[in-house]
């Protein structure tokens, strides 16, 4: 197999994600950054009404375990490597060591200053959690409007369907680029028959 092809080390998953706050002094932007966006929580005892606490626990895992090496846990999950140190950072009056750091691509990280979450995928499921997504539409909702007085009319339901359909883009570029919504042929049964006298 070509060495392109091969499954990544641990060292190469530390080339492109890492999970520890960069020392301040060496690489002062990346620390501004992970400081604001990539930090998690606070949540657990520090504050159980965060919005990932479920059953007073952190519905994301979070803080995680240190490790001093990236490995493949036994679920199939990267368990990045989270060293102990010295360096935290303060949120919400708590500070938040590497167990609290979300993955991240120092690179994107500095590109685009926000909060992008990188993780490591080896999984079949990631497929379909991919194209979970890319067919997600918006919200939508549900509205109705009526007059409070009303003469009765009769109801058209098929005129109502089309006044208030909602078209994902999935299914917007199918129509745009005139593939067939739907196949149907007559259903064709084959019936075996012979002549009289003669064998079928």
């Amino acid at each position: 197999m070509d060495q392109r092809s091969k499954l990544p080390t641990a060292d190469d998953i530390d080339k492109i994600i890492c999970a520890e706050i960069p020392d301040k002094n060496v690489n002062p932007d990346l620390y501004q950054v992970i400081k604001d966006s990539m930090i998690h929580g606070s949540c657990g005892a520090a504050n159980y009404n965060s919005p990932c606490m479920v059953d007073r626990l952190c519905s994301k895992f979070y803080p995680k375990a240190f490790s001093d090496l990236t490995k493949i846990g036994k679920d199939g999950y990267a368990v990045y490597r989270r060293r102990p140190s010295n360096i935290s950072v303060e949120k919400s009056r708590f500070h938040c060591d590497n167990r609290y750091v979300v993955p991240y691509n120092p690179m994107l990280s500095v590109r685009y200053r926000a909060h992008i979450n990188v993780e490591w995928c080896n999984q079949s499921g990631s497929i379909k959690y991919l194209f979970k997504y890319i067919n997600k539409g918006p919200d939508k909702v549900v509205v109705i409007f009526e007059p409070k007085y009303q003469a009765e009319k009769p109801k058209n339901e098929i005129k109502d369907y089309f006044d208030c359909r909602y078209v994902s883009a999935s299914e917007a570029i199918w129509r745009l680029f005139k593939f067939p919504i739907q196949y149907r042929s007559t259903p064709v049964q084959r019936l075996f028959f012979h002549i009289e006298g003669k064998k079928p």
